[in-house]
């Protein structure tokens, strides 16, 4: 089992326990109470839909890849700071799960949080690479979780529920001008652009509450080049570089096409891997 808790204690290794901030224990440094506002955008209605919607709106691909998807733990109550997919082997399903302590992050958007939906289906459907480690290899890789998610699962959800989105966009204005660069009149894919732009500086932002690490920003890329593809989770700069890097590809219809594949960054991915 996962927990995105460990972002940073193994940051998900990276999800290091989280610094103590001062000498005295936070009361919300582990845990968010269901009660507790702390400035998150999602309510105990958005917690369901959003993961229910996106387990159903990739259960197509899931039969065709002969895999069983359910959702295992969809839990508001539970106060922490926790999503994760399994294999099940006893009864040869792949679950998703999600406790409401994640949702209640203080930075946490809708948008970050149907991102961190599609980063949990992708362990299960983002096919390869898989993680090396033995027994949990019919999972995807951390970085190809986050490649499907921003590539394909998160712009399939904005297609299909355009209006689900109330907060306004607020773009870096280097991100939206690379946007615009990319699309040009191609109004449907600009539009997924900024999108996922805006979700590469949401979901960055909210998982940092628990990462308490230096932000990663639009315009200093992580110039690491792997010899091995890396199971754990890549660098936060590098984790944002991967949903910028999809934004600027266009949309297949919720599918990762030979040409986005062939472009996955070296942060994370060695082009020896298949």
């Amino acid at each position: 089992m996962k927990f995105i808790i460990l972002l940073s204690i193994l940051l998900v290794s990276s999800f290091s326990d989280a610094s103590i901030k001062s000498k005295e224990r936070n009361s919300h440094e582990y845990q968010i109470l269901a009660h507790e506002d702390l400035g998150s955008e999602i309510k105990q209605q958005d917690f369901y839909f959003i993961a229910s919607t996106v387990t159903q709106l990739y259960q197509t691909e899931a039969r065709r890849q002969g895999r069983t998807m359910v959702i295992a733990t969809l839990d508001w109550e539970t106060p922490y700071f926790s999503a994760w997919a399994k294999y099940e082997e006893k009864n040869n399903t792949y679950q998703v799960n999600f406790w409401g302590g994640f949702a209640r992050l203080p930075d946490m958007t809708k948008r970050a949080f149907v991102f961190t939906a599609c980063h949990e289906v992708g362990h299960l459907l983002g096919e390869y690479p898989r993680i090396k480690i033995k027994g949990m290899q019919h999972m995807s890789t951390e970085g190809q979780s986050d490649f499907f998610a921003a590539n394909s699962c998160y712009k399939k959800f904005v297609t299909k529920y355009p209006k689900y989105f109330d907060a306004p966009l607020e773009l870096n204005p280097y991100a939206a001008s690379l946007c615009e660069e990319k699309f040009l009149e191609d109004k449907l894919n600009k539009r997924l652009c900024f999108e996922t732009m805006q979700v590469a500086r949401d979901f960055t932002l909210a998982i940092n509450y628990v990462n308490n690490d230096v932000l990663p920003q639009f315009h200093t890329p992580d110039n690491l080049v792997v010899k091995e593809t890396k199971d754990s989770y890549p660098s936060m700069q590098c984790r944002m570089d991967i949903i910028v890097n999809s934004a600027l590809m266009p949309y297949e219809s919720g599918k990762i096409g030979e040409n986005a594949l062939s472009k996955r960054l070296p942060c994370w991915f060695a082009n020896t891997d298949t």
